[in-house]
């Protein structure tokens, strides 16, 4: 909740250029703010093409993987395609495993770690059972870079690794096939998450296998590498744009009855759904089988043909979010007492219970990290091990910080802003010395003070359904290209009320021109009383019964200095 008037921070926009490509002043400014400051970066931004996806052959290993894949295909080798639990994982292993049967391989089988018994990646009993069940290949998607030692030691099996976690090049496994974004042959980093990086080997296996699969044919599978790309959160710029772009066109048609079902029951109309409800509706679902229970589920309900099994795991996974959804709340609660009388001044927070599942840490720490501008870490203390899930703020690196204390740690990995991390008991202590001195040399607590950056400011004249349509050119948004964030100076509010559960929220009307529009602020502790502000807002069209209007979404207020 925000209690407190957050610094404003207006961007510089379009300047006194002059407008091009008769677009409005406004407009160019936005995105200017976005890096597309010329006539040609404007049209590749508002209409990327499908074409400009980065071509498979830029990729280091993937035409030996397609290769591996051949021989395995001839052979008739048993392929383990291996993934983790999160949405990321299992529409990788979903897109590899349709690759692979479409093109007629028969011997195919899908793993899934179970979160708490097993943990993140590669282990040596799930390899153990592998070997044992005749395996010949193993897949691994979304894991195995950081696995060099428990692969290289495998006699058993040959490996192919299609990861995006973060990479040492000189302690990559060497008995795999190492498929990864950052291993290019232009020496770029791409940023594409493990599905996007599964999509791009099935159009590798689409120009080896043309008569299986025929050109374009692969595009039905990016209903999932739209669905990994948006949940893991990836920037939604360039390659990711695309995806995700091209990948919600496929899932407002796609031919999936499993999230055609779960769309259902989540009330999303198919045919619009939009990034927002693929990240904050789709995903938790997704999300919530290996949070709680086991990930094969979600992987289930994507592959399914069956409607009757598809109504069944969409239901199942529905009740799960809401059991999540209530667990995460109470532990947030009991995380935010704990922050309250402690030291709330910490450059970071570290925090602990037994009573807290290892599936929705990470959820909790995100939330805090959110609330506090502080990076923290949230562990499930299960009396021997301290299994964490860190986030971070600003350009705090929470993986290379990790990769400081890594002498007390038993294993960890993930990204700049998002890490998994576990400790053994006895050396936490020692841990948390670490790391929070870490913390309080490199973090400036100035510096995490939350600060809203304004793309540019709006007239009441502005807010119209023209406006709405320039801004829906610039979908989808997500992280990496967010919302258009408006200061509409000297608004005058009116028909405040309070509502939500728990009347959480700020709900109220905003005077345009000669009519009235909806505005709303989330999780808003402060009052607001009838008058003139200062709004900085998004504005999105609400659809309720079939009626479409504009509706303002407040992220702060002051009284109008206007």
């Amino acid at each position: 909740m925000s209690n407190r008037e957050q610094n404003w921070k207006m961007l510089s926009g379009w300047g006194n250029r002059e407008p091009i490509l008769d677009l409005p002043k406004w407009f160019l400014s936005i995105l200017a703010n976005r890096g597309s400051k010329d006539k040609k970066a404007i049209e590749d931004y508002l209409e990327p093409k499908y074409e400009d996806l980065v071509s498979y052959d830029n990729f280091l290993g993937i035409i030996e993987a397609v290769t591996r894949l051949h021989k395995a295909k001839d052979n008739n080798e048993k392929i383990v395609i291996y993934g983790d639990y999160d949405v990321d994982g299992i529409c990788s292993v979903a897109i590899i495993s349709e690759t692979l049967n479409t093109i007629g391989v028969q011997n195919i089988e899908t793993y899934i770690p179970h979160r708490t018994d097993e943990g993140y990646g590669l282990n040596e009993e799930a390899l153990k059972e592998i070997v044992k069940n005749k395996g010949d290949l193993v897949i691994a998607v979304d894991c195995g870079i950081t696995s060099r030692e428990l692969i290289d030691e495998e006699k058993n099996l040959d490996f192919i690794v299609i990861d995006h976690h973060e990479v040492d090049k000189k302690k990559l496994p060497q008995k795999s096939i190492n498929i990864h974004p950052a291993l290019t042959k232009d020496g770029g980093n791409y940023e594409l998450s493990a599905g996007g990086m599964a999509f791009i080997v099935a159009r590798a296996v689409q120009a080896e296998f043309p008569e299986e699969i025929p050109e374009n044919q692969e595009k039905w599978l990016l209903d999932l590498a739209a669905l990994s790309t948006i949940c893991d959160v990836m920037p939604l710029t360039g390659n990711n744009r695309i995806i995700a772009k091209y990948g919600l066109m496929v899932l407002s048609k796609t031919k999936r009855v499993g999230l055609t079902e779960l769309m259902k029951m989540a009330s999303i109309d198919k045919g619009e759904v939009s990034a927002y409800d693929v990240g904050f509706v789709i995903g938790p679902r997704l999300n919530a089988a290996g949070r709680l229970e086991h990930a094969k589920n979600a992987l289930e309900l994507l592959l399914t043909k069956e409607e009757t099994k598809a109504k069944e795991i969409a239901k199942e996974l529905s009740r799960l979010n809401s059991e999540r959804q209530d667990l995460c709340n109470r532990i947030i609660e009991e995380a935010r007492a704990e922050i309250e009388k402690g030291d709330k001044k910490a450059e970071m927070f570290l925090l602990s219970s037994r009573n807290w599942p290892r599936g929705v840490v990470g959820i909790v720490a995100g939330r805090l990290a959110e609330s506090y501008a502080r990076p923290v870490i949230v562990f499930e203390d299960d009396g021997k091990e301290m299994h964490g899930s860190a986030r971070s703020v600003g350009d705090f690196d929470i993986t290379a910080t990790l990769t400081e204390c890594e002498d007390c740690l038993l294993s960890f990995g993930g990204h700049a802003k998002a890490a998994g991390v576990k400790v053994a008991s006895e050396h936490f202590v020692a841990f948390s010395d670490k790391i929070l001195q870490i913390a309080k040399d490199k973090i400036k607590l100035e510096e995490l003070k939350k600060e809203i950056e304004i793309d540019t400011k709006i007239e009441k004249t502005d807010i119209n359904d023209e406006t709405m349509n320039h801004i829906l050119k610039m979908e989808p948004f997500g992280y990496g290209n967010h919302q258009p964030i408006f200061l509409f100076p000297g608004a005058t509010v009116s028909n405040i009320n309070r509502v939500g559960k728990d009347k959480g929220h700020l709900k109220f009307k905003i005077d345009i021109d000669k009519e009235k529009i909806g505005g709303i602020a989330f999780r808003e502790e402060r009052e607001m009383k009838e008058g003139e502000y200062d709004l900085v807002l998004n504005l999105k069209y609400n659809i309720w019964n079939g009626n479409k209007s504009i509706e303002a979404r407040v992220i702060d207020f002051r009284e109008s200095r206007k």
